[in-house]
């Protein structure tokens, strides 16, 4: 089943815990309510988390086409230009409150770096070796974190007389993404 935004409503105590209520934000499909109706009695994994609405696809799109020209400008592959625009524009990434780091070798390090699957920062030295902290994919990233990955590289890419989008359909990409209207507001 996917996730499914909600409000949390109120809660009430029961002989066996507590009775927790929330509103979904969206109606939901015939299957999707036969789907829930069919879990009723079991036991289930329940997780939440505040809601945090994500940056349009069209615009992760755009950044990784800066990506790709940059790549080619600079003679650089398309994973090692990502993860530069990462380390410099991007957002770190959190378990908790801590952001994950990780003790490398020297000689290691810039390998480590331009991996296409998990992106990393350098913070510091301890000892003999470099201190790396976690960053995130731009998948992840919300509309003003998504904006602002974009504007870095795009400042890049000037650098480089790269040509980009005019910043009026930069705006208008940008601002595609709306938040979505409650089922209950509709």
């Amino acid at each position: 089943m996917e996730l499914i935004k909600a409000v949390f409503n109120d809660l009430y105590p029961t002989k066996k815990g507590m009775q927790i209520v929330f509103n979904l934000t969206r109606r939901m499909e015939k299957e999707e309510l036969q789907g829930l109706y069919d879990t009723k009695g079991e036991v289930l994994a329940i997780s939440w988390k505040p809601y945090k609405e994500q940056r349009s696809l069209s615009a992760n799109s755009y950044f990784h086409v800066l990506v790709g020209k940059l790549a080619a400008k600079v003679g650089a592959t398309n994973t090692a230009v990502k993860n530069k625009m990462i380390r410099e524009y991007g957002q770190y990434e959190y378990v908790g409150e801590s952001i994950p780091t990780y003790l490398v070798k020297p000689e290691f390090a810039e390998e480590i770096m331009n991996n296409p699957a998990v992106h990393f920062t350098k913070v510091g030295f301890e000892g003999d070796r470099i201190k790396l902290a976690v960053m995130r994919g731009s998948h992840t990233y919300n509309s003003a974190e998504m904006a602002r990955l974009i504007e870095g590289t795009i400042s890049e890419c000037k650098e480089q007389e790269i040509e980009t989008l005019p910043p009026e359909e930069l705006k208008k990409m940008l601002d595609m993404w709306k938040p979505r209207k409650a089922a209950a507001d509709e």
